[in-house]
């Protein structure tokens, strides 16, 4: 295993392909069930769901298979045993309907990690039905983003990517924070030991919105790093959240808005219903040129520290971070290793971001291992997030490390493959 390059400049995601009329595939449905998880509600079907889902046709015909990036053939559907009529599907309509037209569309996406419900509120913030599927059987069951840090970082990520980020990073601050609570607006605190101090330069140099610190400044933002570092390099502008506790309120929001999750749900984009899918599976959708880079984590609780912002601590090798939670808790992270392996943490990478957080303050050595995992985030080669659309079949997918950050932008991007971009007056609002 060889660990990860540094990602590509970060351009504007790739337009749809294949956006000719299709037609509609059957519906599949699957079965509701029940979620329990951190204060996530149990999904009943309401009132609204049943009539909307009463009033919707109920095609039971086969569909050829269909690629979501590449050229497919037309579908057929079925409107009562042993009719085989078509039926075209015109993404115009899709968009009249959703501008108020007609019935809104019902709009189905695939995955609950970030990207999908982001990309699910977007779509029912705009007065779409929509449907998300989960093959887990709770929040955050195989999402890579349960496992991130919550860095909301656009200034620090155009160290290893392109300046391009920063602006829809910035955006996404906002996005989450009117969203979701518990966001800081705390900044990031970037420091390296005196034999690392090389590394505080030339990461200034790769980056923007930064205020140069030395021992006292780095001791006024984070008194429990006093005496510790001699310079250092402070973002204001970031910020960062809790992601699990983010996932979870944004799930509610999804619900409050209309939206019906189902847990337990493992189907893909050609056999689920849906005017429109929406293919948020990271990993699981097995996209051509789709890699996974597996990333190791750490969670500890120490009363022994405190600190207020994510630090990150550089090193030439393996620089890492440790982001602040609530109630002692610390996320500490991550590796980032070209690997298709779905394991548990290696005993080196467990053994390297301990060794991390003790360099950054003595006292994590008395801390407690709350959880130590290992996810795997999806990459395209040039580590830049693509939103396609084939047909019926929106495509969002390889975020990278990016998730949290460029979740929003990529969600507003599908959205416009379903409603055309946003008016005047929707942007006003």
């Amino acid at each position: 295993m060889r660990r990860s390059g540094s990602p590509s400049p970060v351009t504007d995601f790739p337009s749809g392909v294949g956006e000719e009329a299709r037609a509609k595939p059957p519906c599949q449905a699957p079965v509701l069930r029940q979620a329990q998880h951190e204060g996530l509600q149990a999904h009943a079907p309401r009132p609204t769901d049943l009539a909307r889902a009463a009033a919707r046709p109920k095609p039971q015909g086969e569909t050829k298979p269909h690629h979501p990036n590449g050229p497919h053939p037309e579908p057929v559907e079925g409107r009562g045993p042993g009719t085989t009529k078509k039926r075209a599907f015109s993404e115009t309509a899709t968009a009249n309907a959703c501008k108020g037209a007609g019935n809104p569309p019902g709009i189905t996406v695939i995955g609950a990690g970030v990207a999908g419900l982001c990309t699910a509120v977007t779509l029912a913030e705009r007065g779409a039905a929509v449907t998300l599927h989960e093959r887990s059987e709770s929040l955050g069951g195989a999402a890579a983003s349960w496992l991130a840090g919550g860095m909301l970082p656009p200034f620090c990520e155009a160290e290893s990517a392109d300046a391009s980020i920063v602006a829809p990073g910035l955006a996404a601050i906002d996005w989450w924070e009117s969203r979701v609570p518990g966001v800081m607006r705390n900044g990031t605190l970037v420091v390296a030991s005196s034999r690392d101090a090389g590394e505080i330069a030339r990461f200034g140099r790769r980056t923007s919105g930064a205020q140069p610190l030395d021992a006292e400044g780095i001791e006024a933002l984070e008194p429990d790093l006093a005496g510790r570092f001699r310079q250092g390099l402070h973002f204001a502008a970031e910020a960062h959240l809790d992601p699990r506790r983010a996932l979870t309120a944004l799930a509610e929001r999804f619900e409050r808005l209309g939206g019906t999750i189902r847990f337990g749900s493992d189907v893909t984009p050609e056999a689920v219903g849906g005017d429109v899918v929406i293919d948020c599976r990271g990993i699981a959708a097995n996209a051509p040129s789709l890699r996974s880079v597996r990333g190791e984590m750490l969670i500890l609780r120490s009363d022994e520290i405190r600190l207020s912002r994510p630090v990150r601590l550089l090193h030439p090798r393996m620089p890492v971070y440790v982001v602040p939670r609530a109630g002692g808790l610390f996320m500490v992270g991550a590796t980032m290793i070209e690997s298709e392996a779905s394991g548990g943490p290696t005993l080196r990478a467990a053994v390297e971001l301990m060794n991390a957080a003790y360099a950054l303050h003595p006292a994590f050595a008395e801390a407690e291992v709350i959880d130590m995992k290992a996810g795997r985030r999806p990459a395209f080669p040039d580590n830049l997030p693509r939103v396609t659309r084939g047909g019926r079949i929106v495509s969002v997918n390889g975020l990278f490390r990016h998730g949290f950050l460029l979740a929003p932008d990529c969600a507003e991007k599908a959205a416009e493959r379903v409603f055309g971009p946003r008016t005047r007056e929707e942007i006003a609002a």
